[in-house]
């Protein structure tokens, strides 16, 4: 295995024989303890020409992979027991099948990123959500939601080299609802009315 940026990687590929302009991966299966994709995208962001500019052509193509990812982190959310099958052809990423743990509850999604724009789209489904340990994933969070189970549906799309970039282009719908839920303080009603 290797260790990049604090996360780590071990695999085996299946690769033609036949190299051409573009190399091809038949087969790929890769599997990780941790991944840390603040520290990932910092460590990409910090070559050159990947600040603010869209990212490099890529001459390879993955026809068929699978991943196990114990524990990922990006920023305060942390997803554990993640399986994924993916594929690459001309620059576009596409992860289907994805499963994964989050705040105690379910996630399944399909996602797909194009390499040359970094245009992420993700279409995704949590159950049986602990909605307090989710909302604490967010800045201020906490003070909103107390307790509760979620479950919902996200169709979101986003770009950018870094997290803040993606922050600022994120767009799409999120649909939830928090059963047996308590609010906090911050969410009370008369807050609005001042």
């Amino acid at each position: 295995g290797i260790k990049v940026a604090g996360s780590d990687f071990s695999g085996n590929a299946e690769i033609s024989s036949n190299l051409a302009k573009t190399t091809t991966i038949n087969n790929l299966d890769f599997s990780s303890s941790y991944i840390d994709s603040d520290a990932l995208i910092k460590l990409m962001t910090s070559m050159p020409n990947t600040q603010t500019t869209a990212g490099p052509s890529v001459p390879l193509t993955i026809k068929k992979g699978t991943g196990k990812i114990t524990k990922l982190k990006s920023g305060n959310i942390s997803a554990e027991n993640i399986s994924l099958n993916f594929t690459l052809n001309n620059n576009l990423v596409k992860l289907t099948n994805i499963a994964a743990t989050f705040a105690e509850g379910k996630i399944t999604a399909d996602a797909d990123y194009n390499i040359a724009n970094t245009k992420v789209n993700v279409d995704g489904t949590g159950k049986n959500i602990n909605a307090r340990k989710a909302a604490n994933c967010f800045v201020g969070g906490s003070s909103i939601i107390m307790s509760g189970t979620a479950n919902g549906i996200a169709k979101l799309n986003f770009r950018g080299n870094t997290y803040e970039q993606q922050m600022r282009s994120l767009n799409g719908q999120v649909i939830f609802d928090i059963a047996n839920g308590q609010y906090g303080k911050a969410a009370r009603f008369e807050r609005f009315l001042h």
